[in-house]
């Protein structure tokens, strides 16, 4: 007896509802669309038409991807994203629609900025898109702006050669170069607009995650560090290096990360530009630039309280903490040192990995409550302590 598509249809989407999937009915439609290499619409619209024999096999095993959660979108190699299909592979993300969000926001800043009487979209603009994966982001973009030139980097290989194919297939593989490396550490610019999408979950929220993005996501492209805001430190501490003077930079966010990232950022002495809410109303995308970035002027966000008598209970007095790797620098400086180049009296070494100083603990007569130091970069370090330290004696202690 023959089946018709519309009976393999219903047994395809019983199988699914049965292993607590939702949406079933429309997910054995995609998949059977799969099988037969046409388009959805065609399931719906032909569903008296014979199901080939022949395609049994391959829609068994494809059912059985699908109940073991894979995405539809590795099983078919592809996902569409700004109207563009991209091929995908174990190495590279696979787009997500939120990410579309932060393509609108960075065009709609280049329009609303129009030079003279020229169409902001025809400007040569110079595109770096960090951790590229797929080259969605990258490859949309040079697709809205056909003068542009974009580079695109990943620390996988194989998610590079994806990007370049998807380059090459989609028409912009002249604009487009891609390279290896962690961030922007191998570039020198200036760019005028930087995109990433970084890793962003917290390691304690790996169990929460849904099979279809713990499973077949690559782990390199998910994870931000135990607190999730790893990737977002490292950009800020060396991002202004390479951004042009009027330029911007784009990010996309996790739920509830805006104020941190924020935070992150502004306390590098970049400007927030904006804020952009995905359909869900979640805080999705934050745009920077550094114009108000001055050289060799850095935020200090942290503020300690002392215990010496000089200070006890003085408002006036500050504390600052620059972070080298495995140093951290606690510099105390009196409320009595009120001049802009006046030296610190007291200023401590501690040489260990950061962690160990989330305990708070006595070091001579100056008392430091638990802090997290880890948004503060080499770049601070270095310009700090060369301009407060230079005759300082040290006190080298080992927590």
């Amino acid at each position: 007896m023959e089946t018709t598509l519309k009976d393999i249809r219903k047994k395809v989407a019983k199988a699914l509802e049965d292993q607590g999937f939702e949406n079933a009915i429309d997910e054995a439609k995609w998949l059977l669309a799969y099988v037969l290499g046409r388009d959805s619409s065609y399931i719906t619209l032909n569903g008296d038409e014979t199901f080939p024999e022949e395609l049994t096999p391959k829609l068994q095993e494809t059912l059985q991807r699908r109940l073991r959660h894979e995405p539809l979108s590795r099983i078919r190699g592809c996902r569409e994203f700004w109207s563009l299909e991209f091929d995908l592979n174990a190495h590279t993300l696979d787009p997500r629609p939120d990410s579309e969000i932060l393509i609108e926001g960075v065009l709609s800043k280049i329009m609303s900025h129009p030079c003279g009487g020229e169409d902001p979209k025809n400007k040569h603009y110079r595109i770096l898109d960090l951790g590229t994966g797929t080259g969605c982001l990258l490859i949309s973009l040079l697709k809205e702006l056909p003068q542009a030139y974009g580079i695109g980097g990943d620390y996988s290989f194989e998610a590079l050669q994806m990007a370049r194919h998807n380059a090459e297939k989609l028409g912009v593989g002249e604009r487009a170069s891609f390279y290896q490396g962690c961030w922007s550490e191998a570039l020198s610019g200036p760019f005028d607009i930087i995109v990433s999408n970084p890793p962003y979950i917290p390691y304690h929220d790996k169990e929460a995650l849904a099979p279809e993005v713990s499973e077949f996501d690559p782990t390199l492209a998910l994870y931000g560090g135990e607190d999730g805001y790893d990737c977002y430190r490292e950009l800020a501490q060396d991002l202004f290096r390479v951004l042009a003077p009027h330029g911007l930079i784009a990010l996309e966010l996790g739920q509830g990360q805006r104020c941190e990232v924020q935070s992150i950022f502004q306390n590098m002495g970049y400007l927030m530009l904006d804020v952009i809410r995905d359909l869900q109303g979640i805080e999705r995308v934050i745009i920077f630039s550094c114009e108000n970035r001055k050289k060799g002027r850095l935020s200090l966000p942290f503020i300690l309280s002392c215990g010496c008598k000089l200070c006890a209970g003085s408002t006036r007095s500050t504390n600052f903490i620059l972070l080298d790797v495995n140093r951290v620098i606690f510099i105390f400086v009196h409320s009595s040192a009120v001049g802009p180049n006046q030296l610190p009296i007291r200023a401590f070494t501690i040489t260990g990995h950061t962690d160990c100083f989330k305990n708070r603990f006595m070091t001579d007569n100056v008392f430091f409550h638990e802090i997290n130091c880890r948004s503060f970069s080499r770049y601070c370090f270095n310009m700090m302590i060369r301009r407060m330290l230079t005759t300082e004696k040290h006190t080298h202690c080992v927590a």
